[in-house]
């Protein structure tokens, strides 16, 4: 049943479902320039995302005043390659903040593990977030 499902939803839409709702519906209930931006790239089907959750390894400082940067290791990243937006969880100053990245960002490596789904996530060299001044 599951690959049944897995290929319906392969036929549907491109990219991983599970992590793509997943993000979907994070971004709906939390507006802003972020949402609006890529909400509706994702429920058309043109886009899709995947999830670090494994945040415990990347840190996040801020490099001057609303310039928020990360690095470090993200581990599995379920859904991920290079063409998905990318959620990354950061521990940073004041608290946990998410990153969500557009597909290419520079400084984010993103590489498989066979077999599955999830690949290796990782931060390098000061990542900015894209809404950083």
């Amino acid at each position: 049943m599951v690959v049944g499902v897995a290929t319906l939803a392969g036929a549907l839409t491109p990219g991983p479902v599970a992590s793509t709702a997943a993000v979907t519906a994070l971004l709906a209930c939390c507006p802003g320039p972020v949402a609006e931006a890529v909400l509706p790239v994702l429920a058309e089907g043109r886009a899709y995302a995947a999830i670090a959750l494994g945040g415990a390894g990347v840190y996040g400082s801020d490099a001057s005043a609303g310039d928020l940067r990360a690095d470090g290791d993200a581990g599995l990243a379920a859904g991920a390659d290079g063409g998905a937006h990318l959620l990354l969880g950061v521990t940073a100053p004041g608290g946990e903040r998410w990153f969500l990245l557009p597909p290419g960002h520079p400084g984010v490596t993103v590489e498989p593990v066979s077999p599955g789904p999830f690949a290796c996530a990782r931060a390098d060299h000061g990542v900015r977030h894209p809404l950083s001044r």
